[in-house]
């Protein structure tokens, strides 16, 4: 029995034995596996890092509103740009269909922007008498680069570009705002200066435009006046002209309110008339003490809206000028003219206005009207300013030249306006 015991014990110690030992070898192939796992991540960690990049080199052009470069792709993913080539802008050309608007198609791209304006283009005088030319698709087409240009240049807030050219034989100092290239529209370098003018008597608002114009056989330079050159300047004189109009309005409103009716386009002259002659006066020349003297002042704001707007004075051209002004925007067709007017026995330099009252043109002469309170000088018929006016003569293409190209002139009024 003690023997049976004896051999039982063994038999269990060596069974104990063996299960330690299989528990052991089995612990031991486990991270001997780990250690294998361990080395192959190794070596794709390693192969990782021996890879040497092989770029492919593809140009991306610029476009209208992004930069060109070069990228450089590699096949693990890898990529990077350079050789930026800076984004070419908007190439607009412009269209318009006889509305107050216009339409701007980017030769470069698909972009379309459509521009309202405050009138249709055809309501101004300069732009309606290029009308039944030979030219006047062509004449129209430039009209509408210009204007377009030089609003443009306010309302995208713009840069110009200084540049020394030579005119009139001495060098001066220019301030670009564009280089139109009419040369599709086979005009001549005088049509293009014509129609140049056209705009700028048709459209006082562009103040700061200078009238001097460089042109080749090909090129038309617009160009900023030297005064104008602050954009801060430029937007407080509009918000002026805004102030000045809504004051207008009121009085037109009060007294149509009085009379309990719509106002006729007489009385609507008249009380424009009357608000910048009460409002506004001659500007002279001062002398060393600060006195006035009897010659006018010769500034660029005496002789454009500006000067009417900042301090109440200005000379023949602001006066006639800001008259237009306001009668565009309450939809009286006027038009400036100039030439030389008639006092006493002498003839000077002057500017004066035609305006439409009841489907015929008059002649209004705020300057005189202002600095002799003569009432004649309100709605002129054509023998008085056949008596006291010399318009500047015409050019081959029957617009009126002198200081500034011009328009054929309508028919005038047989009778004054009472």
């Amino acid at each position: 029995m003690c023997y049976y015991l004896n051999m039982k014990k063994i038999f269990i110690l060596l069974f104990s034995l063996l299960s330690i030992l299989v528990l052991s070898s089995c612990k031991t192939n486990v991270k001997t596996t780990k250690s294998i796992d361990k080395t192959t991540k190794t070596t794709a960690s390693t192969s990782s890092k021996s890879h040497i990049h092989s770029y492919t080199e593809s140009v991306v052009n610029p476009s209208c509103e992004a930069d060109g470069y070069t990228l450089h792709e590699c096949s693990c993913g890898d990529s990077y740009k350079d050789n930026f080539v800076p984004k070419l802008g908007h190439s607009y050309k412009y269209s318009y269909d006889n509305h107050n608007k216009i339409t701007e198609r980017c030769t470069r791209c698909d972009k379309i922007n459509i521009i309202e304006i405050d009138h249709e283009l055809s309501f101004y005088y300069g732009f309606s008498s290029l009308r039944n030319m030979v030219k006047t698709q062509n004449y129209h087409k430039l009209y509408v680069d210009i204007y377009m240009e030089l609003y443009n240049y306010v309302a995208e807030e713009r840069n110009y570009k200084e540049k020394e050219v030579t005119v009139d034989g001495a060098l001066k100092n220019c301030f670009i705002v564009s280089e139109l290239d009419y040369s599709g529209y086979e005009l001549t370098q005088e049509e293009a200066q014509a129609i140049f003018h056209l705009v700028y008597l048709d459209h006082p608002e562009l103040f700061y435009v200078s009238s001097t114009i460089l042109t080749n056989s090909s090129k038309l330079v617009l160009m900023i006046d030297e005064a104008f050159l602050d954009m801060n300047l430029v937007k407080q004189i509009n918000t002026l002209i805004e102030e000045e109009h809504t004051a207008i309005r009121t009085l037109l409103t009060n007294k149509s309110i009085e009379l309990d009716r719509d106002l006729t386009d007489q009385e609507i002259v008249r009380i424009v008339f009357d608000y910048i002659v009460e409002n506004k006066e001659y500007a002279y020349k001062l002398d060393e003490s600060g006195n006035k003297t009897s010659e006018p002042r010769d500034d660029i704001y005496a002789h454009t809206i500006v000067g009417m707007l900042t301090e109440n004075a200005g000379v023949c051209d602001a006066y006639s000028k800001l008259f237009k002004l306001f009668l565009d925007r309450l939809d009286i067709n006027s038009i400036v003219v100039s030439g030389k007017a008639r006092r006493g026995e002498n003839l000077t330099n002057h500017s004066w206005n035609l305006a439409m009252v009841d489907n015929k043109y008059y002649g209004f002469d705020l300057t005189f009207y202002d600095t002799s309170e003569d009432t004649r000088y309100f709605g002129m018929n054509n023998l008085l300013l056949e008596v006291n006016r010399e318009v500047d003569p015409q050019n081959s293409m029957g617009l009126y030249v002198g200081i500034n190209y011009q328009y054929p002139l309508p028919e005038i009024a047989t009778q004054p306006l009472q």
